[in-house]
């Protein structure tokens, strides 16, 4: 079926532009260094239903994303949801995985990283404090994945 055992596909969405919004890049990339094996890696602005066919071939679905949340890094597996899209193109981790379980009847595992982020001000360059929020949520997805 194209499918390799245990895969792993990591999505790092933000727009890298936008400050700290790039955090799920810079952490993508912190793990694509290690070369991992059986783990694949996307670069993103945001999530989109195209996706849905390739995200098939693996096991694990995991999306790394900047997020106003209290904890610096958090991983948690995403739940189903009912609401239809807003848009035809862009589509949240929930909608994503209640759509590809409608269409594809494919029971993955789906797993959130947020990263905890302030700045979303024009600019390339990541706070400190929410860069120091990136290395935890490497360490959780590190251990995931291992």
């Amino acid at each position: 079926s194209g499918r390799p055992v245990a895969a792993e596909v990591l999505n790092a969405v933000g727009n890298t532009l936008r400050g700290d919004d790039g955090i799920g890049h810079w952490v993508v990339a912190q793990i694509e260094k290690k070369k991992l094996p059986k783990v694949t890696v996307r670069y993103m602005q945001q999530l989109h239903i195209d996706l849905l066919e390739e995200l098939g071939r693996f096991d694990t679905v995991i999306v790394a994303d900047a997020a106003m949340q209290e904890a610096p890094a958090t991983l948690e597996p995403i739940a189903i949801k009912d609401e239809g899209l807003s848009s035809s193109h862009r589509a949240d981790a929930a909608t994503l995985k209640s759509l590809h379980h409608k269409l594809y009847q494919q029971s993955l595992q789906w797993m959130a990283c947020g990263i905890k982020a302030t700045d979303f001000d024009m600019g390339e360059s990541i706070s400190k404090a929410t860069l120091k929020n990136g290395e935890k949520a490497l360490e959780l997805l590190l251990a995931f994945l291992r």
